[in-house]
């Protein structure tokens, strides 16, 4: 059986990863406009798929309106093998390139995600 969908759609798991693929380190926080133009789903498609990442946890709706990826998909992601030791290994390796102690994985820094760890490592 041969199941007709509109182009562009796909299934619910394919639509939900579009979302999370539209973030980057160039737009790590947008709209719900903002993420229907860069999938091109349909804005009602993806207020109902951001509402299921949201309450999952992938993604954070700000008070401001804009969504970013959340802290439970970032700790998903700590689990892929190929990051295990990353932490530790980028910890060693940019401590004297930066000559601020960057602290373990168990630190605040580390919790608060990437950002804030930029901001220690650039000042």
């Amino acid at each position: 059986m041969t199941v007709s969908r509109a182009a562009g759609t796909g299934p619910v798991l394919a639509r939900a990863l579009r979302i999370l693929g539209a973030f980057s380190a160039d737009h790590p926080a947008m709209t719900l406009s903002e993420l229907a133009r860069r999938t091109r789903l349909p804005v009602s498609t993806v207020h109902r798929l951001l509402a299921g990442l949201v309450e999952w946890g992938a993604l954070e709706r700000g008070d401001d309106g804009y969504y970013r990826v959340g802290l439970r998909l970032w700790e998903v992601g700590a689990l892929a093998p190929r990051g295990q030791g990353l932490r530790e290994r980028a910890t060693v390796t940019m401590w004297p390139n930066t000559g601020r102690f960057i602290g373990n994985s168990d630190s605040p820094m580390w919790k608060r995600g990437w950002r804030a760890f930029s901001r220690a490592t650039t000042r």
